[in-house]
């Protein structure tokens, strides 16, 4: 009912809009208004800035035949729809606090790992930080067997578990997974590579999706916008995070994703035993759980990953010395699918977006709008 009655207040502005527009361009047409779109739409945006405090027909230029009984007719109109939407939004706002997340557990589990590296120290301690600020409502959890890093981590309020199950030294996902699972009480778990930083905007989308999807066995995952040089005054808040990545961030490819939230319910017993950091797992992980018909929602858009990158650039997992292609061999040997596509990023039926009210929401994406590598028809 809310995205219906969402959808009928967008478009009667819309509606407003175009007729005025319409009318714009039948006055002009005659040679009896000088009134252009451009102006139009420049009040539109001052009228909205104003918030009210200037009627739409006091910001009209000059040139506008404010006087004509048509164009006032529509304005009035126009106005009372703007009005509408905002009054909607203000009872979406206090539907949305009254529904906010209210269990006594933390909302995620987010787990990470690294190896000690003096090149790579202020990453990781920009990622200690950063994570930080989502205590209680997240729990923390570092996997290490380096005692100095244990020692760090456990200053900035994480919690620190060994890794016991590896290949060559290199953690494996599903073990991980499986811990925290048993360890620790959350409504969702997470992994993500170390050099990502979040803003609050990951915690607002995982509680609409809970509200959402419930008693889905979701499974979310985005795309990273890559940073470069990111210095320590930037990373210590979220507004200057987001600054960051406004003015020289940028999105990364559709085949690489850094991060995956789950329930306890996702299927772990039942995952190869993929090693971290190396290609090929990212990509199999999205397009199992979308060919298996998990609810699996892209959060690129409502929620901003930021790569810290350094000199080792974006395609560190490429560029490995040792187990470059564990993962691809090991899907190959098990004779399971290595159709990677269906895995891409843009691949999920669902995803999130802003509304007109700045809410949170979960949407279709549009059937015509999957490329042919999402089909699931090798798995």
């Amino acid at each position: 009912m809310e995205k219906f009655i969402t959808i009928f207040t967008f478009l009667v502005v819309f509606n407003m809009l175009m007729m005025v527009l319409s009318y714009i361009y039948i006055r002009k047409s005659q040679d009896r208004l000088f009134c252009s779109v451009s102006d139009f739409l420049s009040s539109a945006k001052l009228f909205l800035d104003h918030n009210g405090a200037r009627t739409f027909k006091n910001i009209l230029p000059n040139n506008c035949d404010v006087e004509s009984t048509s164009l006032t007719l529509h304005i009035q109109k126009l106005e009372k729809a703007f009005h509408s939407t905002v009054n909607e939004c203000r009872r979406r706002h206090v539907f949305s606090r009254q529904m906010d997340y209210a269990e006594d557990r933390p909302l995620l589990t987010l787990f990470t790992t690294w190896e000690p590296s003096p090149e790579k120290f202020f990453v990781y301690n920009c990622t200690l930080r950063n994570w930080s600020s989502f205590i209680p409502k997240v729990n923390l959890v570092l996997f290490t067997n380096n005692s100095d890093l244990k020692k760090e981590a456990l200053q900035y309020g994480w919690s620190v578990l060994p890794i016991i199950h590896h290949i060559e030294g290199v953690p494996v996902l599903k073990s991980m997974f499986k811990t925290v699972i048993s360890t620790f009480n959350s409504t969702y778990y997470g992994f993500s590579n170390s050099d990502i930083l979040f803003i609050d905007d990951l915690l607002d989308s995982l509680k609409t999706v809970n509200r959402a999807y419930r008693d889905h066995n979701v499974f979310l995952t985005g795309r990273r916008t890559n940073i470069p040089h990111l210095s320590l005054k930037e990373v210590v808040s979220y507004d200057n995070i987001r600054k960051a990545a406004s003015e020289r961030g940028k999105l990364f490819i559709v085949a690489s994703e850094d991060y995956f939230i789950t329930t306890s319910r996702f299927p772990w017993n039942t995952i190869p035993e993929f090693v971290i950091g190396r290609p090929a797992y990212d990509n199999w992980l999205v397009g199992f759980a979308r060919c298996h018909f998990y609810t699996v929602i892209d959060i690129t858009s409502t929620v901003l990953a930021c790569h810290q990158t350094t000199k080792a650039g974006n395609k560190e997992g490429s560029k490995h010395k040792t187990l470059t292609s564990y993962n691809h061999e090991l899907l190959v040997k098990l004779g399971l699918s290595t159709n990677y596509g269906a895995g891409f990023v843009i691949c999920p039926e669902k995803k999130t977006y802003y509304n007109l009210c700045g809410d949170i929401e979960v949407m279709d994406r549009p059937i015509t709008s999957f490329p042919k590598y999402c089909s699931c028809k090798t798995w």
